[in-house]
């Protein structure tokens, strides 16, 4: 069968300062060469690797706040993610498409 798609609210996809404006706090979960690659438009709360914010999430977290995890294309930040709301953190959220997907949504033109 077909794997099951993420709940709704697992995943979001709206561009990041959107994201930003409405108070999503952003978590970049990628290496250093991939930030410094592809630089996030908005204030990143948190720069650090997704085991060490499963790891740390209780320390790193705060319960009444909305975090949005960013990776390269989505699929680490989305596992981070449900890992972390199978652990009871309900209020963090994955970008869809990741940063990569983010920089090609920006660009005035798209490729054909």
């Amino acid at each position: 069968g077909l794997p099951e798609s993420a709940p709704a609210d697992l995943e979001i996809d709206v561009p990041l300062a959107a994201a930003a404006r409405q108070g999503f706090r952003v978590i970049d979960i990628r290496g250093a060469e991939e930030i410094e690659a592809t630089p996030l438009p908005v204030e990143i709360v948190l720069a650090c690797a997704g085991d060490r914010l499963l790891a740390e999430a209780n320390t790193l977290l705060e319960p009444a706040v909305d975090y949005l995890v960013v990776c390269a294309r989505g699929v680490r930040s989305l596992a981070v993610v449900e890992r972390l709301r199978a652990a009871g953190h309900a209020r963090v959220h994955s970008l869809a498409r990741g940063a990569s997907g983010q920089a090609q949504a920006a660009r005035p033109f798209a490729s054909p």
